[in-house]
């Protein structure tokens, strides 16, 4: 039997968190846009968790992906133009990741 008192460490563990990788894709039908995120994580299986789409520095909304691992986002007029940024949060085992779409 190992004492701890002679031998404090008796093991160690890394944790170490799958990487993701996250895609989007604007649309525009009329003059509205949606943003539409899909989340791989390594293993090829669909993400879990959310995702935050962001204007600038405004929050327009943080969804929970689907089973497929999508979300869609609404996107206001004003959006034409700039730039959407879709964050993806990573969740237990997955690192999370981001990805910047030209709104046009």
């Amino acid at each position: 039997m190992l004492d701890p008192a002679s031998n404090p460490v008796i093991g160690s563990l890394t944790v170490i968190k799958q990487t993701s990788a996250i895609s989007g894709a604007v649309k525009k039908a009329g003059k509205k846009f949606t943003a539409t995120a899909s989340v791989v994580r390594q293993i090829g299986l669909p993400g879990a968790g959310k995702v935050t789409a962001k204007l600038g520095s405004k929050t327009i909304g943080t969804k929970s992906l689907n089973d497929a691992g999508t979300a869609k986002f609404a996107l206001p007029r004003s959006a034409a133009g700039k730039k959407v940024t879709l964050v993806y949060g990573g969740d237990t085992v997955t690192s999370g990741s981001k990805v910047k779409l030209p709104v046009r």
